[in-house]
């Protein structure tokens, strides 16, 4: 577990826990069992996932025994430039990629998809702030040469497509763009969404590769025959 999927698993029921101390965590832990634990009309499954994710925050060091909240930085002044939460909790969208490193930077500075803290916040939105975390791959033609994670759901798939080429064609190191594929965090799969100009975020194109993990750019003989791939896809639309 990481800390991204025990705070999504407090938000499935309802809670937001990121920067509540660990006598609060404990409080809303307690809440939910109350109203999750079998003998209520709740599920096994969901009693130990809830358990699972309260340990995790509690033990994992993301907390400390002098109440430092979860989710932040051990600077207690912590605060948000240019997006501001006046509450001092991470905001939701940027867990998204969170490992608990070090906390990420929330500050927007550019009103559209070429910030990536603007992309982030807008497919969490978009997605009706979705927990399920997504990592989009933007492909120039030989490479995966760009990746950000985002919480997303397939309804906009074709707005993640569009976000990737934007952000992967004007960003400070800018690339062309030739496909864009997602993936869901931890989970199987591959899809296409978009390639050479056309959308597939209604019927994702499902994509196999043989990395030793989610990223894609490590199968080497995938990224090799992807541009014939995209090629015989392209023939394929023109020929319709």
């Amino acid at each position: 577990m990481t800390v991204t999927q025990a705070l999504a698993i407090f938000s499935r029921f309802g809670i937001d826990v990121a920067g509540m101390t660990p006598a609060q965590l404990r409080k809303a832990r307690n809440k939910l069992v109350m109203t999750h634990h079998p003998d209520h009309g709740g599920t096994a499954e969901a009693l130990t996932s809830i358990n699972d994710a309260y340990h995790f925050l509690k033990s994992n060091g993301t907390i400390a025994p002098q109440e430092k909240p979860i989710g932040r930085s051990s600077q207690s002044h912590q605060s948000y430039s240019r997006d501001s939460y006046a509450s001092g909790r991470m905001p939701a969208w940027a867990l998204a990629g969170y490992s608990g490193a070090s906390l990420p930077d929330t500050a927007i500075y550019k009103n559209d998809f070429s910030d990536a803290n603007f992309l982030k916040k807008a497919m969490w939105e978009l997605s009706g702030k979705s927990t399920i975390a997504y990592t989009i791959w933007g492909f120039d033609g030989h490479s995966f040469s760009s990746s950000i994670m985002v919480f997303g759901s397939p309804k906009i798939f074709d707005t993640m497509a569009d976000a990737m080429v934007t952000w992967q064609s004007s960003s400070e190191n800018p690339h062309p763009i030739r496909a864009v594929l997602v993936s869901p965090f931890q989970g199987e799969g591959l899809y296409l969404i978009y390639a050479d100009g056309i959308y597939y975020g209604d019927q994702p194109v499902q994509m196999e590769h043989q990395s030793f993990n989610a990223n894609p750019n490590n199968d080497q003989q995938f990224t090799k025959m992807l541009p014939e791939m995209l090629d015989r896809l392209k023939a394929r639309n023109l020929s319709g």
